[in-house]
């Protein structure tokens, strides 16, 4: 149809073994001690005061590396003057509730918290299938489904439609995708945070899943301080 002109372009995380598809492979960089100052410099008028404050913390610091986390911290830590967060599972808490104010203040929207309940579930459903992009249908029943459970009154499509104005899923014709899979990762962690507190045992399963580990590292940081300790004893003892 298109001639063998159509050009592709495969986004993957680090541990996936593209070399198989014998395709040409380009592997993006942590950002330099340079380019995050870079960076910094093009977004604050005292950029050195900015950078000592997530110098002052190696593991901020760290996390700053990697460019869609650096934004985050500055939306959030930063220019919010919210406070740096303990850890990443924190990180992305302040930065959806920043983008749910931001939208908030533009017109009404889905409470808040039926908002995040929903997206949760949708995390948490399709992370379980090992899926990053789903239908629209499957969408739908999943709004539908916590929407009876819950006795929100809540129309699927509709919200659907609104959750990608959020730009927090993305349309992609009939099928859908969280913007960016570490949005899927933090809504899955949302999700089994729900399912860990009412049985604990229910993360044992998913320890030695490839596409569990960034969520479990997320519900982590979501967890109060005895949970999250309770939580790597757990995680420990089954290794």
């Amino acid at each position: 149809q298109h001639g063998g002109q159509a050009r592709l372009v495969i986004t993957s995380r680090r541990d996936m073994p593209l070399e198989r598809l014998k395709l040409p492979v380009f592997r993006l960089e942590p950002l330099t001690d340079q380019q995050i100052a870079e960076f910094l410099g093009r977004h604050f008028r005292d950029a050195q005061q900015e950078a000592e404050a997530f110098i002052r913390n190696l593991r901020l610091w760290e996390w700053c590396r990697n460019p869609l986390q650096l934004w985050m911290l500055v939306q959030v830590g930063l220019r919010a003057r919210a406070g740096l967060p303990e850890n990443r599972g924190q990180l992305l808490r302040l930065f959806v509730e920043h983008l749910l104010k931001r939208e908030e203040s533009r017109g009404p929207q889905t409470p808040r918290d039926i908002k995040l309940d929903l997206l949760s579930e949708i995390g948490y459903q399709t992370r379980r299938e090992a899926r990053v992009s789903f239908s629209r249908l499957q969408a739908w029943q999943i709004v539908k489904q916590r929407s009876q459970e819950m006795g929100y009154q809540i129309d699927s499509a509709n919200f659907i439609r609104e959750v990608c104005d959020n730009h927090l899923l993305e349309d992609q014709g009939e099928q859908l995708a969280f913007a960016h899979e570490m949005y899927q990762e933090y809504f899955a962690a949302c999700g089994l945070k729900r399912r860990y507190e009412a049985n604990p045992g229910v993360v044992e399963p998913l320890q030695s899943q490839t596409h569990w580990r960034e969520p479990l590292v997320l519900l982590w940081g979501l967890l109060d301080p005895e949970s999250r300790k309770a939580l790597f004893e757990l995680l420990v003892r089954d290794e």
